[in-house]
């Protein structure tokens, strides 16, 4: 089977988008299929990961006629997030057509655009797989609910490497609507009750002064460590050696991916209750109120002093990923490929 997948962001970007495409245009080759992954993405000369070592092809920027192609000796065509500027084709070459809706299809005040009233129209053309029960309810078209993956064969607790009790870990882009300003001003509400909690923030971004200036502010400088960007295994280390993983998003995230990172790492995960993140975690973690300091200042506390709670949630964790492995989301996605083709 010919399957074309597009994917508006790939390596060399960052992003779930972008993990999911590559494990999933992986997976789709491994079952014998030929493989087409199109994006906007470009690359380096010198890039670690050139295209040519992918099991699968890679096309780049293409030209109109590039991208017809694409489509016409297609099978199936999959957007793993839809993009108008590829879908034009279809009008074209009739395909079967899956898509996968991993983000809010609106403005961020509710309100629909020209563009997001198109996307709604074209979902009804294809074949809809939705990221959470989040992303579902506020689709105009039916959908199949798949849950994200995380790298499994990544993630994953390491021996010989000591977890600091009670310490905290964020893990994200420096921007507000990540909501690590919420979890400095809670650290600084419990470290006026006494309780001076070590929180490291692992990424970057524009927030990245003030939050620097917070810090200062609230007199918690010295048990916040700022440690930039970090590679795959580097996080990894980084989450071993934490204790709890807090996921503050102020907006309503879609899904989570890295709440699952930091589960499977052995972190107990405290997250936003709106949007995807809830359903993330499951019950293997403590929701808030998005934005709610004194909410997750709350939550922190009971988590550092309740050894047992600890270890009850850490005890539903390796049940609970089960769900999210690689291989599972990559068969229920292939299953509904399949459908698509056969309908």
């Amino acid at each position: 089977m010919n399957i074309t997948v597009f994917s508006h962001k790939f390596h060399p970007d960052l992003g779930g988008i972008e993990t999911m495409s590559a494990l999933l245009a992986k997976d789709f080759a491994a079952r014998g299929n030929s493989v087409t992954l199109v994006t906007h993405s470009v690359i380096g000369e010198s890039d670690p990961s050139p295209d040519s070592e992918r099991t699968y092809e890679v096309l780049r920027r293409p030209s109109a006629s590039a991208l017809m192609r694409a489509v016409r000796n297609s099978d199936v065509v999959f957007h793993n997030n839809i993009c108008l500027q590829f879908a034009w084709p279809l009008a074209l070459y009739r395909r079967p057509w899956v898509i996968a809706v991993r983000t809010w299809i609106r403005r961020n005040d509710g309100s629909l655009s020209v563009r997001d009233r198109v996307k709604h129209l074209l979902l009804k053309t294809a074949r809809v797989i939705s990221i959470s029960p989040a992303i579902a309810d506020h689709l105009r078209t039916q959908s199949v609910v798949i849950p994200n993956a995380y790298r499994d064969g990544v993630f994953r607790i390491t021996q010989g490497v000591e977890r600091t009790r009670g310490s905290l870990v964020f893990v994200g882009r420096l921007v507000p609507s990540k909501g690590a300003s919420v979890l400095l001003r809670a650290i600084g509400r419990l470290a006026i009750e006494g309780l001076r909690i070590p929180v490291t923030i692992v990424g970057s971004g524009p927030e990245e002064q003030s939050l620097r200036t917070l810090a200062k502010d609230l007199g918690i400088e010295s048990i916040v460590e700022f440690s930039g960007p970090r590679t795959a295994p580097e996080l990894v280390e980084i989450l071993n050696r934490h204790d709890i993983m807090v996921v503050p998003s102020v907006w309503d995230e879609p899904f989570g991916i890295v709440a699952l990172e930091g589960m499977a790492c052995g972190c107990v995960p405290i997250v936003s209750e709106g949007g995807g993140l809830g359903g993330a975690v499951g019950d293997a973690g403590v929701t808030v109120r998005n934005g709610d300091e004194a909410d997750l200042s709350d939550a922190i506390r009971r988590l550092v002093h309740d050894d047992e709670e600890m270890s009850r949630l850490r005890g539903l964790a390796p049940g609970h990923l089960l769900k999210h492995t690689a291989a599972t989301m990559a068969d229920s996605y292939f299953e509904e490929i399949s459908k698509a083709v056969r309908a």
